[in-house]
Order: C-alpha cells, then structure tokens, then sequence
C-alpha cells in the first residue's frame, strides 16, 4: 500500500498522482516508507506533551477574552470546538500534535468528519474533568494502537506522520501515513 507525502491518502494501484490532492507521487517518497516501515502510532508521552501545548492555546484564549466568564461548561465547549475544527482540517491535527508531526484518524487511516472529531473531543474534555480523568489517558500506554479512551469511543487513532521524523529524528518530514 501506499501513501501520498502531501495529504497522507492511501493510493491504491499504479497511479502516478493523488485522487484526493492531485499530488505527484514520488519513488523516493516511496523509497522512504519502505525503507522505514510501517508508521507506529503515538504513545502516551507525546500525546501528553501536544496535549499540554494545546492547553496552553486554551489558557491564552481564556485570558485574552475577558467579557467572557471563565468556567468549566465554556472550557469544554471551545476546547471541543477548537480541537474539533483542527483535526477534520486537511493538517488532521491540533497546534500541539502539529508540533509533532502526528495526524489523528479513523481506523482505516482517512481524514475524520468535524463531527466525530468534535464527539473526540467533547469526550476527551469530559474526562479531563472527571475524577478518574488522569487514568482514562493512561490506557493511552497500553492499549491496542495507543487508543485512549476517548479514541476507543469515537473510533479513532493518532499516528505519527513524518517517516523523515522517526528515521532522523527531525520534524520536518514527508507527510505519509
């Protein structure tokens, strides 16, 4: 199978461009997705840290918007909206999985509709705030595809997207998944 290094779109057969983008397909892009393997998905310790950068976006929101009242019921709704919105874009991720090159996705691998990822995350925010919050992320670690969670309930999985990034430990990459 492979992959398109623009959209991460699976492209069946022959083809020289994307159907989904219109990219050229490349025999070096596929040189390193052979070369590499398949692309693992994203454990508990990076999933923490794009989680915090994504809560340091939220916090700066709060704080730059001071006619509205901070509280529990709002930070769920914009933090669901937000992380909703980023990962149906075509990056297929919020500012802090961007940083680390990962992209969530179903589980065959395609882009997911603003609803489910907005189900994602509406649940992710709710067990934030639940007493048992911190453990529910922890399945993250030993779970089947390092699902949380709030993935196992919106079907969903986050991986990782740069094979440049894993082969050189750099995040600068190829987007393929």
């Amino acid at each position: 199978m492979r992959f398109c290094t623009a959209c991460g779109s699976r492209v069946d057969g022959k083809n020289s461009f994307c159907p989904a983008c219109g990219k050229e397909l490349t025999q070096q892009a596929e040189a390193n997705v052979a070369s590499a393997g398949p692309i693992p998905y994203a454990g508990f310790g990076i999933r923490l840290v794009a989680d915090l950068i994504d809560s340091i976006v939220m916090i700066a929101v709060f704080f730059l918007t001071p006619v509205l009242p901070f509280n529990v019921i709002f930070a769920i709704v914009v933090g669901s909206i937000y992380g909703a919105w980023m990962e149906s874009s075509s990056p297929q991720a919020s500012l802090g999985k961007m940083a680390f090159s990962l992209k969530v996705t179903d589980l065959e691998g395609r882009r997911i509709s603003f609803s489910r990822a907005l189900a994602r995350w509406g649940a992710k925010q709710i067990l934030k705030v639940s007493v048992i919050g911190c453990l529910t992320f922890i399945v993250i670690e030993f779970s089947q595809n390092k699902r949380g969670i709030h993935d196992l309930l919106a079907g969903t999985v986050v991986r990782r997207t740069s094979v440049a990034g894993l082969l050189r430990g750099s995040r600068k990459a190829d987007k393929v998944d």
